[in-house]
C-alpha cells in the first residue's frame, strides 16, 4: 500500500497523464532555465534516460492504486522502462555526460554555424531543445496509460477480482522490446571500447558498425516502437465498456470526482484507437533521421573516408545485399582518416 502522502498526491490528479504532463512541464522549464543559467544546452540530454522511466512508473503507481488489484502489464512495462533506464543512464554518465562541461557537440555546432542570432537560438531552446524533446519524452511514455485505461475499463465493467490478462501482442512486445535493448547495449560497449584504445582519430566500422552506421540508434528507435506495441495489447485486453453504464457512473459521482472520471473515459476512448499511442515513437524516428544526417555531415567533414562508409553501410537497417565488400572497401573502412 502507498503511503498516505503519496495517495493523496497521485489521487488527487485527475489522471496519470495530466501529472506526467505537469512533470514534463517542470522538467522543460528546468532545462531551458538552466541552460540560460550555465549556458549549456545538454540539460535535456541529461534527463533524457530518466523522464520515460518516471512517467511509465507514475502510470504503475496510479494504476495500482485506482484499481481493484495490480495490473502485470502496468508493471511489466515500468520494469522494462526502468531497465532501460538504468543502462542508458550508465552509459550516457561514463561518457562524461553529467560532467560540469559536459555537452553535446553538436549543440555548439548549430548555433556557431546555423542559428547565430542569439535571440533566434534562445527561441529554438525553448521550442526545441527544452520543450518539444521534452514532449517526445512525455509521448513515448504514453502507451502506459494503455494499461492504466483498460484497468479502468475492467473495473467499470465490474470485473473487480481481474485485470486484463497479458496476451501474444505482450510478448512480442517484452521479447522485441529486451531483444533491442540488448543490441544497444552491445553497440554502445563496442564504441566505448573502440574510442577507449585507438591510437588516432578514425570512426568505429567493426562489429555491428559494420552492418549499421548508427546500430545504437536503430536498436533505440525499437525499442520504443515494441513499448507502443503494449498499447495495442491493452487494446486487445480491455473488456468494451457501456457508455450508457459510464455516463450514469459519471451523474451519480460527486463534482470532485467527475473530471476523474471524464478523464477515465477519454484514456478508454484512446484504446479504440491504439495507433495514437505510436506517435511518439513515430515523432523519435524522425528525430534520429535528422539528428544522424546532422551528426554525419560534421563527421563527412573530419574524415574523408566516412563518405565511402556511408555508401557501404546502412544508416540504421543493414543492407542484407551489401554486406560483402571489396578489399580496397576493407582497407578504406578501417575507421581512420584517408
Amino acid at each position: 500500500m502507498a503511503p498516505p502522502y503519496l495517495q493523496q498526491l497521485m489521487l488527487g490528479v485527475d489522471a496519470p497523464s495530466l501529472f506526467t504532463l505537469a512533470l514534463c512541464a517542470l522538467f522543460a522549464a528546468y532545462s531551458f532555465l538552466r541552460s540560460l543559467v550555465d549556458n549549456n544546452y545538454s540539460h535535456t540530454d541529461r534527463l533524457w534516460s530518466i523522464t520515460p522511466a518516471v512517467y511509465s512508473i507514475v502510470y504503475a503507481i496510479h494504476t495500482h492504486m485506482s484499481c481493484p488489484t495490480h495490473d502485470d502489464r502496468a508493471l511489466l512495462m515500468a520494469a522494462l522502462a526502468a531497465i532501460w533506464a538504468v543502462r542508458l543512464t550508465y552509459n550516457f554518465a561514463r561518457k562524461g555526460g553529467y560532467a560540469k562541461d559536459g555537452e553535446d557537440y553538436r549543440w555548439a555546432v548549430l548555433k556557431q554555424e546555423y542559428i547565430t542570432n542569439p535571440v533566434a537560438w534562445q527561441l529554438f531552446n525553448l521550442t526545441f531543445i527544452a520543450g518539444y524533446q521534452h514532449i517526445l519524452l512525455w509521448l513515448i511514455a504514453t502507451p502506459s496509460q494503455a494499461a492504466y485505461a483498460a484497468s479502468c475499463a475492467a473495473t467499470l465493467k465490474g470485473k473487480h477480482s481481474a485485470t486484463p490478462a497479458l496476451n501474444a501482442l505482450d510478448a512480442v512486445a517484452t521479447v522485441g522490446f529486451l531483444t533491442s535493448l540488448l543490441v544497444e547495449t552491445i553497440a554502445d560497449e563496442q564504441q566505448w571500447h573502440y574510442y577507449a584504445k585507438r591510437d588516432k582519430l578514425g570512426f568505429n566500422t567493426k562489429g555491428l558498425f559494420s552492418l549499421s552506421r548508427h546500430p545504437n540508434f536503430a536498436a533505440e528507435q525499437a525499442i520504443w516502437w515494441f513499448y507502443a506495441l503494449f498499447a495495442a495489447a491493452a487494446a486487445v485486453s480491455a473488456p468494451e465498456t457501456d457508455n450508457t453504464a459510464w455516463y450514469s457512473m459519471w451523474l451519480l459521482s460527486s463534482s470532485k470526482a467527475k473530471s476523474k472520471h471524464l478523464a477515465v473515459k477519454f484514456g478508454i476512448e484512446w484504446l479504440k484507437w491504439p495507433a495514437m499511442y505510436f506517435l511518439g515513437a513515430f515523432l523519435l524516428t524522425l528525430l534520429f533521421q535528422g539528428s544522424a544526417r546532422f551528426t554525419e555531415s560534421i563527421t563527412c567533414r573530419k574524415y574523408k573516408a566516412y563518405a565511402s562508409y556511408q555508401r557501404q553501410v546502412a544508416m540504421f537497417v543493414p543492407w542484407p545485399w551489401k554486406l560483402l565488400w571489396a578489399g580496397s572497401d576493407r582497407k578504406l573502412l578501417a575507421g581512420h582518416i584517408a
